[in-house]
């Protein structure tokens, strides 16, 4: 038997999760979160999410905990959670970008 060549197998791939009843492609990062400043001092209680609008933050917090959402962490300030964009030089994705 000879060796099998990996090379012969190369192809795109494309890995996908599926979260509840959404399919989260793994090269769709950009996370499209955005902090609506709707809380107290401008805090986020709501988050525009794609096409989803008015997300409670306690909703968004879980997604992304869940891995829904692979280019956002949680941040915990003053015993609150909220979402947050992963750190890179880009300004456009940030949640809270109009600030």
């Amino acid at each position: 038997m000879g060796m099998i060549d990996d090379r012969a197998f190369d192809a795109p791939s494309v890995s996908a999760v599926i979260f509840g009843s959404r399919l989260i492609n793994e090269e769709s990062k950009m996370t499209k979160i955005k902090g609506q400043g709707d809380g107290p001092g401008g805090r986020n209680e709501h988050y525009d999410v794609g096409d989803r609008k008015d997300v409670p933050r306690r909703n968004i917090v879980a997604e992304i905990k869940r891995g829904e959402h692979p280019d956002a962490h949680v941040v915990k300030i003053k015993g609150r959670e909220y979402a947050r964009d992963n750190p890179d030089p880009s300004k456009k994705d940030n949640v809270n970008r109009d600030k």
